[in-house]
């Protein structure tokens, strides 16, 4: 089981990134269960949870309550963020897609409505594919040439191929809202270079990792 350093020194909060083995074990299972999830359209959309435990059309779940948020992935990133002076969570899925069209811009502005302060939140980010392994079109590259700043390395190139670093896109998005460097943290697992994890990009597969956020 794989934990962010940073957020697991939070007591009021219980985080997990399971691998495949972990993701369908008993003792996940049963949190699993019981958790609230959403229907991780690729799109841009935070679902706010209340009474409903499946939010269909969102990529991000927030909440306040004692809940356990789950998101599931095959190489797209984790995300957790936690407020500890408000004590809100928010989990998102974030691929490319999701990324482009403003996932974390609209998590933000969900966050502002609980009176949270970009400055004082903390970022985990779990197992997802590496710039090692996700080859993208240049065209793809391009596109976030038009949003990302030119000096940030957000992409390399080997051999004619382009590959992309959803983990550094995400981290600039992040910064840009106000998050402070240090208060962000990935754990730098890749699932496609890990057969622990499933990956979609190396198996095709429609198994997912489950990752779990929850407030105690």
């Amino acid at each position: 089981m794989v934990q962010s350093t940073l957020l697991s020194k939070e007591k009021s909060i219980d985080h997990y990134f399971l691998n495949r083995y972990e993701s369908r074990s008993g003792n996940f299972l049963k949190l699993i269960g019981k958790s609230i999830s959403c229907g991780q359209m690729h799109q841009n959309k935070i679902g706010i949870v209340g009474k409903s435990i499946f939010h269909r059309n969102s990529d991000g779940l927030i909440s306040s309550k004692k809940c356990i948020l789950t998101i599931r992935t095959a190489d797209c990133l984790p995300i957790f963020i936690y407020a500890p002076d408000k004590k809100v969570i928010l989990a998102l899925h974030a691929g490319w897609k999701s990324l482009f069209a403003g996932l974390i811009t609209n998590a933000f502005q969900e966050l502002s409505l609980y009176g949270v302060d970009s400055i004082n939140v903390k970022v985990g980010i779990g197992p997802h594919i590496g710039v090692c392994c996700y080859q993208v079109d240049k065209s793809l590259i391009k596109k976030f040439m038009n949003i990302i700043a030119p000096d940030q390395p957000f992409f390399q190139e080997k051999e004619n191929n382009y590959y992309l670093n959803l983990s550094l896109v995400a981290i600039f998005q992040l910064k840009n809202k106000g998050v402070l460097q240090h208060s962000i943290d990935d754990v730098n697992i890749c699932t496609n270079c890990s057969d622990d994890y499933y990956s979609y990009r190396r198996d095709h597969t429609d198994q997912r990792n489950y990752n779990l956020l929850m407030i105690k």
